[in-house]
């Protein structure tokens, strides 16, 4: 398979579906400038700064995107910054990257495609939780005449055998 502009066949697949950042007015990359410490985010402009390099338009609902209160973006990059987040309990947890490097670009721009992708799916995925959380409950007693309860006494718990397992986490 061809390199696709340093992009792996599922970055490429991504790009055509978020319009956004296809039509981007600006992406400067930061490659080969010392390593940012912060990422700042122009609203107004739809800015998303990385030193002194820019990506726009980055909507503010991207930037924003969180998973489980965490802001994706300021994880991704809290490893990638001058000052990486992170314990650092060997010597060889001390030595970091120098310079912002052309991959990392190439990441967040993936990155920025699939928060993207994920926001747009958002009225989707809130109407589909809606139809299934007002739709008809199913019974235990509906179950159990259609065979699906009770579960066979062999689905219930794994097995405790000395020197194997033959359930979920069976040894080869």
């Amino acid at each position: 398979m061809p390199l696709l502009n340093r992009m792996s066949w599922f970055q490429a697949l991504l790009v055509p579906l978020t319009p956004a950042l296809q039509t981007a007015r600006e992406v400067a990359a930061a490659h080969g400038q010392r390593m940012p410490q912060a990422l700042r985010y122009e609203p107004a402009e739809q800015k998303l700064w990385v030193g002194d390099g820019c990506i726009a338009p980055v909507p503010p609902t991207t930037r924003s995107y969180q998973v489980s209160g965490m802001n994706v973006l300021d994880k991704w990059f809290g490893y990638r910054r001058r000052d990486p987040a992170g314990k650092r309990r060997l010597e060889l947890d001390h030595v970091v990257a120098e310079r912002w490097s052309p991959e990392w670009t190439t990441e967040l721009l993936t990155l920025l495609n699939i928060l993207g992708l994920l926001v747009q799916g958002e009225p989707t995925q809130r109407a589909l939780l809606e139809d299934v959380c007002s739709g008809p409950l199913i019974s235990a007693q509906e179950l159990t005449e259609h065979g699906v309860l009770p579960a066979p006494p062999t689905t219930r718990r794994l097995s405790r055998r000395p020197g194997g397992d033959d359930g979920l986490f069976a040894r080869p």
